[in-house]
Order: C-alpha cells, then sequence, then structure tokens
C-alpha cells in the first residue's frame, strides 16, 4: 500500500513532509487522517521505506516496530545512518526493550504509544514550529 496525500489544504503554512510505515493499512488510514494537514506518504513495508527515505524527500519518519521481516528499529537506525537530518518518531503499541539505549544513541527522537494519534499531530506541529523559529 502506498498512499501519498498531496492536497492538504494547509500545505502552505505547514509543508512538512511525513513518512508513515506500519503494516496495518487500517491505522495507516488513520495516520493519514490524523495528519491530514501534512504531506504524508504511507506505506507498509520496511524495505520499501528505506528506498524513500534515500530520496530526501522526508523531514518525518513515523514507524511501527513489530512488523513482517524488518522492524520499526530497523527502519529507524537506517534513516538515522542514511538521513541523520529527517526526524524520527515510533508509534508502536509495545515499547521495545532497548528504548532507552535508542533514544540515547539518537535513533529514536520519540516513542509513541498506540493509539496516540493526538500526540503525533502535536508532535509534529511541534517540528513545524521548530522549523519556523529558525
Amino acid at each position: 500500500m502506498t498512499t501519498v496525500d498531496q492536497n492538504s489544504k494547509n500545505s502552505e503554512k505547514l509543508p512538512l513532509r511525513v513518512l508513515l510505515v506500519d503494516d496495518e493499512h487500517a491505522i495507516l488510514r488513520v495516520l493519514e487522517r490524523s495528519l491530514r494537514r501534512f504531506h504524508t506518504t504511507s506505506v507498509d513495508r520496511v524495505e520499501l521505506a528505506q528506498r524513500l527515505v534515500k530520496t530526501g524527500q522526508f523531514d518525518v519518519v513515523i514507524s511501527d516496530n513489530s512488523m513482517p521481516g524488518k522492524t520499526g528499529v530497523d527502519l529507524l537506525t537506517f534513516v538515522a545512518e542514511h538521513a541523520p537530518r529527517v526526524r524520527r518518531i515510533m508509534h508502536s503499541g509495545g515499547k521495545p526493550e532497548e528504548l532507552d539505549d535508542l533514544k540515547a544513541a539518537g535513533v529514536i527522537e520519540t516513542f509513541v504509544a498506540k493509539p496516540g494519534y493526538n500526540t503525533l499531530v502535536e508532535h509534529c506541529e511541534a517540528i513545524v514550529n521548530e522549523s519556523d523559529e529558525r
């Protein structure tokens, strides 16, 4: 599943580009609706997300952890190594055991427990406000 929202009404004000990664399509749809004021791209596989990150098109990656094959930790580690300026948020039902170490290493910036949709919106808005202040 790949979905791109190019028709955000507030895209001129908040052009944050967000990559959403979750193997559950229903969650991706809710994330897309919750983050509709931003430019979102949704994918259901880590491998596809890794290819997209290499394009340099994203400001934020929001990823689930528990997915078939590679995990969200694998993805966010990849992002930290290949696109260190991209903000990294894990959105998952369970915290990885090594969360504190991953935060200390800069792999995961923020952990948001599911559902947490409003919290994700707040984090994205804060990122926009930070960039406006620069």
